[in-house]
């Protein structure tokens, strides 16, 4: 079985990667197992930060 944290880890990398993407600054929220995991800023246009908590442990289904 996978470490829980190393899970956790693999799982903001993917986001991470995406959100970079996408066309985002992103960068790793301070503080161990706090609110949010990563915060992304667009890089042109209209300034949105995101504030993210990612989970691993389940997939979700698109509403």
């Amino acid at each position: 079985m996978v470490n829980v944290k190393r899970k956790g880890s693999r799982r903001e990398r993917e986001v991470r990667d995406i959100l970079e993407a996408w066309g985002y600054y992103v960068t790793k929220a301070g503080g161990s197992l706090g609110r949010y995991d990563l915060v992304a800023v667009p890089r042109r246009g209209k300034i949105d930060v995101l504030v993210i908590q990612v989970k691993s442990n389940r997939i979700r289904k698109k509403e």
